[in-house]
């Protein structure tokens, strides 16, 4: 009885893999990387207002503790899209996976998932995932997106184990959900954040493209009505703890944020 060796092969390297599962898996990470897009939006918009008002104190403890929070869940969040665990979900094992049944995701494929696409668009938009012949994608251009990702989070490496200073992982390890007693320097500028986070943003929206074809270039919804209210709400933090005003806070808070007037009970009750 012969057996087909290469069929064998093809079945273990994917390990039940396919593409419904992978679509679903992505929506998960697509929604975690959504998040971090979101608080980083939030946050720059609560920066504008805390430099804007002049009824704060730009040194207050408050502020520190409020930016330091959201540098050390951030950090944490973004690590997690580099992790390759078998039992964890990542943006990393998820095209790690994807290499796996590369052979599946065909232009053919890619073309039939939305009859209304026209075909010309359609090749062009699978360009940035095929080989030359556009027939297939290119396991080359994944381990391309695979190692930025890796590069922005894990940082430079000098050696096999040695990873630079501004290594988000590193800090993650060291400061984040750890906090090491070797005394080396870890540190982590706003700035590596934010771009780590935009890097997330565009490989997760051009995978988002293969798997569902949308449209848009961010993972924010058009209307983006939701910050609003919690950067609001992080500005009565800041207030709250940022001065010693007792008696007249509501009304400092109003002068800040007049929405507040609407939910003064609940202010008060703060």
């Amino acid at each position: 009885m012969k057996t087909n060796k290469s069929k064998q092969i093809t079945i273990s390297k994917s390990n039940g893999i396919t593409i419904k599962k992978i679509k679903n898996r992505f929506k998960i990470i697509e929604y975690e990387i959504y998040q971090l897009v979101e608080d980083k939006y939030i946050f720059e918009k609560y920066k504008e207002y805390i430099k804007n008002s002049k009824n704060i104190d730009k040194q207050s403890e408050c502020l520190f503790w409020i930016a330091k929070n959201y540098q050390t869940l951030s950090v944490i969040n973004i690590c997690k899209q580099v992790e390759e665990r078998n039992d964890v979900e990542s943006l990393v094992n998820l095209l790690k996976d994807i290499k796996k049944i590369k052979n599946n995701f065909s232009l053919n494929w890619f073309l039939k998932k939305s009859p209304d696409l026209m075909r010309d668009d359609g090749e062009n938009d699978f360009k940035q995932f095929s080989i030359k012949s556009n027939k297939k994608i290119s396991v080359k251009k994944i381990d391309e997106d695979i190692k930025k990702i890796k590069q922005a989070i894990c940082g430079l490496r000098f050696g096999k184990k040695r990873q630079s200073v501004e290594s988000l992982k590193k800090y993650r390890n060291k400061r984040g959900a750890h906090f090491a007693n070797d005394n080396k320097k870890v540190s982590v500028s706003a700035e590596k954040i934010f771009n780590t986070i935009d890097l997330l943003e565009e490989i997760t929206i051009k995978y988002k493209l293969l798997l569902n074809q949308p449209e848009g270039d961010t993972l924010l919804p058009s209307n983006t009505k939701i910050a609003p209210k919690k950067v609001l709400s992080l500005m009565a933090a800041s207030l709250i703890f940022a001065q010693n005003i007792n008696g007249s806070l509501f009304i400092l808070a109003s002068r800040e944020m007049p929405c507040l007037k609407q939910s003064k009970t609940v202010f008060r009750s703060m």
